[in-house]
């Protein structure tokens, strides 16, 4: 199956999605604004890492269901399913618009949902340098992944090695 690529109002309209979410976050917490800083813009994934999404996701634990959905992308997941586990956050075409963007950038694509998780496999880890910005997309999708760890450095440092990645909203 063949993407095309995004165009360039397609690829701007996702970032401000993202930075847009990140300024409201931001506004709540002083110490965690000033501690990560203005918005750093979007990541960019590197190369692909041998192995497909099944090396991917041998890491992760819990997984004790699938279901079946039919669509052509697994980032359209949540919206088809109308799955709220993200309500307090975030609406379901919100974060599959991420969820497309993270497909295309990353190769990161859905392989587990649960009531208020999600767990994606990350085939194109971020460039080296550019961790940064997607520790910042990840804090914009789901604040928990910094504000339960109480560490955005510590979050960015691991993006280039990490396979997976895995959000919880409260």
């Amino acid at each position: 199956m063949s993407r095309s690529r995004p165009s360039a109002r397609g690829r701007s309209a996702r970032r401000r999605l993202i930075a847009d979410v990140w300024h409201e976050n931001l506004q709540l917490d002083e110490a965690l604004a000033e501690m990560i800083g203005p918005f750093p813009g979007i990541g960019r994934g590197g190369l692909r890492v041998d192995g497909g999404a099944a090396d991917a996701i041998k890491g992760i634990q819990g997984i004790v269901g699938l279901a079946r959905v039919p669509v052509t992308r697994p980032a359209d997941v949540p919206s088809l399913m109308g799955w709220m586990g993200a309500v307090n956050s975030h609406d379901p075409p919100w974060l599959t618009a991420i969820l497309r963007s993270w497909e295309e950038r990353y190769d990161a694509i859905l392989v587990a949902l649960g009531s208020d998780t999600m767990r994606l496999a990350v085939r194109r880890p971020p460039v080296e340098g550019d961790e940064v910005k997607t520790s910042a997309e990840l804090y914009a999708f789901c604040t928990d992944v910094v504000d339960m760890d109480d560490n955005a450095k510590e979050l960015a440092a691991g993006l280039s090695a990490t396979r997976s990645w895995m959000f919880w909203w409260d």
